[in-house]
């Protein structure tokens, strides 16, 4: 009934904007159009609804599912079922009705592990595919019914077009009965294309075994649900009614033709041309039969394995899965029970940099934003400390000062509908289990943790995590949505941040980490990286994040997402160089001084460029107050701010944005305040340049900057300029200036 389906798509429209699973479809190109057969693998009942209302979003096409023959009947949800085109299981002949449906045109659901799934638990001590079967009590192998159905949708194309070729009028009718042909000859196009398969994979995170709004229900109307109803009522209402992410990942098609060899193809001529109904009830007949049904349950094998590698290879793993790993691999290989929480971070952040760079792992989100997966390297991932919580609230682990403490619990054995709620660690490590490179890196990871941990390897990892992090905000912030602001803008230089290394480096190595100004990006220091490379010493050029991709991107950037990028760019240099030396243009100069504080007695030298304490720009000191006007207004419906950019006309049009957002502007606005606060505390060996005629910064702020700084040892120049990029328009006059200030510093000995 298709006003039923589209009732249901529309309701679903509805529960997709008020439920909080965040749905992201992965690897989608035309499949949903094309394919035939689409197969999910099954952990939460309200999936089975979902592969047909995507479909349907995307195409407009419509399908037939099997469902449990239980469910249907003579009463309301059975005919709702049936109205949504649900086919029971035991339906007569249900194999060769499938296959007619899907040659009518209808797509085919089918989840091939049959019941749900929630221990996750699908490859057996042999590294064979099984399933728990509930009825059985025991597990099994995963049901071929798939493979069986597009086998004979396949068999009756290949009879079609063979009658076709042969003339073989009566077949073809025959053929186009079962499949509702409108016309004779219209189902040869159908029967041109080979059956597919789509494998894909519905992946949740995170799993939660909190009370929530559908288990406080059932409980304040008074009903008692068995265990089995509780746990899916607590694991599936935190997977509807709290923030959770809903990979559906879809694979390749798989195409059937390709199982079929030289002997189905005889096989099928044979039944072609043996029609009489003398032949057809003879020997022969019986013999071509049983032949059919041999190769039948070879093929469906095959294609059964085939497809359930696929369904399984697309889990899109995240941080619960990789450390459930490395939990369970420390626990029962190395039997380590108390492990460092830096060492478990340190571990999984390698690990992540390792899988990041193996084809066909799919990582979720927070496995591949280095701003997520990241802080590991400080203790300070909220995605890591999420999962550890909630093992500790289930009595997993335990915390213990700078360790976690493996409890037994992680070893117990629990019933197929308490595990998920019991212990998700265990479930989490069966879903990846199918990936046995996953398992491997772990514990490559493990057993060479020193070789893998040197300074050097953590330094390229984190460059390639900035480089990462650009390419991500490009990604983002260059979609469609963002097209009005972004085709104003007339920034062409590249915004990547560079790391360049000296032939012939200085002895002892000094390194200077490069900071741009305010809307600029790292081309803006290149220049001088270039010329102070030259001169021996290895160059970072740091970008600030929201810089070098869009204005939009930098509308919601703060101070500590700066300072945040450059202590990256100190974690390389640190590893490559004894010395350190920080130097920042315009606000890249503020950063560098925060970042000094907060690393005491690491920075052997500090140089501020035209960094302002006050601006002739009158937009940057009212900036705060149109903010708060901004956000104010914000909070109000139908309104959408005051003024969420201005734009300017900067004198490097190539290199900075022509919009600047009226959030950021603030935010440049706060750092100059702190910076005028902190700078008695600044200790560091101190270098401020300053243009004359600067027509952004108010000259008179290098000399403020120079006088209020704590540095003992501090110098003010000056460059006779009506120009504020200075790094650029008068580059000359600056490499001189920090070229000495460094060299006097960080001198080559004799």
């Amino acid at each position: 009934n298709e006003a039923a389906y589209r009732s249901t798509g529309r309701v679903m429209d509805l529960l997709r904007r008020v439920l909080k699973v965040n749905i992201k479809v992965h690897g989608l190109t035309d499949q949903f159009a094309a394919g035939d057969i689409f197969l999910f693998n099954h952990f939460a009942r309200f999936e089975t609804f979902l592969p047909q209302y995507l479909i349907y979003k995307e195409t407009g096409a419509v399908c037939r599912s099997l469902a449990a023959a239980e469910l249907f009947g003579d009463h309301l949800l059975g005919r709702y079922l049936a109205s949504i085109g649900a086919v029971p299981s035991d339906l007569p002949d249900v194999i060769r009705f499938m296959a007619c449906e899907i040659n009518r045109g209808y797509k085919a659901v089918i989840f091939p592990e049959g019941a749900m799934i929630k221990d996750r638990r699908v490859v057996g001590p042999r590294g064979r595919f099984r399933v728990y079967s509930r009825d059985l009590q025991a597990y099994r192998k995963p049901h071929t019914g798939a493979a069986v159905i597009a086998l004979y949708a396949q068999k009756m194309r290949d009879l079609y077009r063979l009658a076709h070729a042969r003339g073989d009028a009566r077949r073809l009718a025959e053929i186009g009965s079962q499949v509702g042909e409108a016309r004779p000859g219209a189902f040869l196009e159908t029967a041109s294309r080979p059956v597919t398969i789509v494998p894909a994979n519905i992946t949740f995170h995170p799993l939660r075994g909190d009370e929530n709004f559908l288990s406080r229900i059932a409980e304040r109307l008074g009903t008692a649900p068995d265990d089995r109803l509780a746990e899916e009522l607590i694991v599936e209402g935190n997977i509807l009614f709290k923030d959770t992410d809903m990979d559906i990942r879809v694979g390749e098609p798989i195409r059937v033709d390709r199982f079929l060899g030289p002997l189905d193809r005889r096989l099928l001529f044979l039944r072609h041309v043996l029609r009489s109904q003398v032949v057809n009830r003879g020997v022969l007949s019986r013999l071509l039969t049983r032949l059919e049904m041999i190769r039948s349950e070879i093929l469906s094998e095959r294609i059964m394995l085939r497809y359930m590698r696929a369904i399984y290879g697309l889990t899109t793993v995240n941080i619960s899965h990789l450390a459930a790993e490395v939990l369970y691999r420390l626990l029962e290989e190395f039997g380590q029970r108390r492990v460092d929480k830096a060492f478990l971070e340190r571990v999984l952040y390698l690990a992540i940099k390792r899988l990041q760079r193996i084809p066909g792992i799919h990582l979720h989100r927070g496995l591949r934003e280095p701003d997520r997966y990241g802080p590991l390297l400080d203790g300070a991932c909220r995605d890591l400390r999420d999962v550890m919580l909630r093992a500790a609230a289930d009595g997993l682990v335990r915390e213990d000062g700078d360790a976690w403490v493996l409890l037994p619990a992680l070893e117990e054995e629990h019933d197929f509908d308490r595990i998920r709620i019991r212990n998700f660690l265990r479930v989490r490590s069966n879903e990846v289990r199918p990936l046995p490179v996953l398992a491997e890196t772990v514990r490559e990871v493990l057993t060479g943790f020193p070789r893998h941990n040197t300074p050097e390897a953590v330094a390229a990892a984190v460059h390639d995590d900035d480089l990462r992090s650009y390419a991500r905000d490009r990604e983002v912030f260059c979609a469609p949505r963002y097209h009005e602001i972004n085709r104003a803008e007339t920034r062409t230089r590249g915004g990547e941040p560079f790391f360049l290394v000296p032939d012939r480096p200085r002895k002892p190595a000094a390194g200077v980490l490069l900071i741009h100004g305010f809307t600029s990006s790292p081309a803006e220091m290149r220049p001088l990286g270039e010329a102070l490379r030259d001169r021996g010493f290895p160059a970072y050029g740091v970008r600030l994040k929201g810089h070098g991709t869009s204005p939009c991107d930098l509308e919601h950037r703060r101070l500590e997402d700066w300072l945040a990028s450059a202590r990256r760019g100190v974690r390389v240099l640190r590893a490559h160089c004894g010395r350190l030396f920080l130097v920042g243009f315009s606000m890249g100069g503020a950063v560098a001084l925060q970042l000094s504080l907060e690393i005491p007695g690491e920075v052997d030298g500090l140089v501020t460029i035209c960094t302002p304490l006050a601006v002739r720009d009158r937009n940057i000191v009212l900036a705060e107050l149109v903010n708060q006007v901004n956000r104010l207004v914000a909070a109000l419906p139908y309104l959408d701010g005051v003024k969420r950019f201005k734009k300017s006309e900067p004198d490097h049009p190539d290199v900075n944005y022509r919009h600047i957002p009226i959030s950021a502007a603030a935010e440049f606005k706060r750092l100059m305040d702190r910076t005028r606060e902190i700078l008695p505390e600044v200790s560091a060996p101190l270098l401020v340049i300053q243009g004359t005629d600067d027509p952004t910064v108010e000259p008179e702020s290098g000399r403020i900057l120079h006088d209020l700084a704590g540095s003992r040892s501090k110098r003010l120049r000056w460059i006779r300029t009506d120009r504020h990029v200075v790094v650029l328009d008068a580059l000359p006059e600056v490499v001189e200036e920090v070229a000495a200030f460094l060299e006097e510093r960080a001198p080559t000995p004799r």
